[in-house]
């Protein structure tokens, strides 16, 4: 029983830090969000800017051809990222799964040590119910 007690320590463990792991992962997918939101907020801009300033269109094309490869780079992390949490997420489903194991067998099995201590008492006090019939039985 004292295997099955550290197996499930073990399972706790690794699924505690799994979703430790989880939780970091998701933080830098909305950073990553951000940082997405602020390039395409900072586009916005440049444009507003390039239609009302003739030297700042000049400059417009190349920065937009800049800006949309950063915007393409960053969606790619994202994607990346969101494939890494998915894969996070299923071995956290795998563990939860192999702890579930372990704590309804050490249920079932302490559920059988008290079926055979009661067992045991029973026999202890049919052994004493025994013999005192017997005993009251030579007195009479």
């Amino acid at each position: 029983m004292k295997s099955l007690a550290t197996l499930i320590k073990l399972y706790r463990k690794r699924l505690d830090d799994k979703r430790l792991e989880l939780v970091r992962e998701e933080e830098l997918l909305e950073e990553l969000h951000k940082i997405l939101e602020r390039i395409r907020e900072e586009m916005r801009n440049e444009k507003a800017i390039a239609e009302n300033s003739v030297p700042a269109s000049y400059y417009f094309p190349a920065y937009i051809e800049q800006a949309v490869n950063t915007e393409r780079r960053i969606e790619s992390l994202i994607d990346e990222q969101r494939k890494k949490i998915e894969a996070i997420q299923e071995e956290i489903a795998e563990e939860f799964s192999e702890l579930k194991k372990y704590e309804i067998l050490r249920e079932i099995k302490q559920k059988a040590e008290v079926k055979e201590e009661e067992r045991i008492e029973q026999m202890q006090l049919d052994e004493i119910a025994t013999n005192s019939f017997l005993q009251s039985g030579k007195e009479n």
